[in-house]
């Protein structure tokens, strides 16, 4: 038997494919950080992330950002460009961005399949 990739998803696929994607990231922005809390306390992933961030430097780009709950984690003074393909974690990251008072922050909306 002779194996072979799979076929990369095109077009129409790939457009269906994103937009639910989009979709279920909008309808669950308002719940993301708490889903998410359990992994920070009892898995230590924010000691982890706290740790990897604190050398970021300069100017940095980070995608898949989701409602900006690591923002405090960076150090001051960097400059980010950020990209999520939910407009509404994106609104969250802003609204967590002003709050911080981290201006040189970019925030696009992006295709990520």
């Amino acid at each position: 038997m002779i194996a072979t990739a799979p076929t990369p998803r095109v077009g129409a696929e790939r457009d269906r494919e994103q937009a639910g994607t989009t979709r279920r990231y909008d309808r669950n922005a308002f719940l993301y950080d708490l889903y998410d809390q359990p992994m920070d306390l009892l898995g230590g992933v924010r000691r982890r992330r706290r740790r990897m961030l604190a050398h970021a430097g300069g100017a940095s780009w980070r995608s898949v950002w989701g409602t900006g709950r690591n923002l405090d984690l960076y150090p001051a003074g960097i400059e980010l460009t950020s990209i999520d393909v939910s407009e509404r974690m994106l609104t969250r990251a802003r609204r967590r961005a002003r709050r911080l008072e981290m201006p040189a922050i970019v925030f696009e909306q992006a295709d990520m399949v």
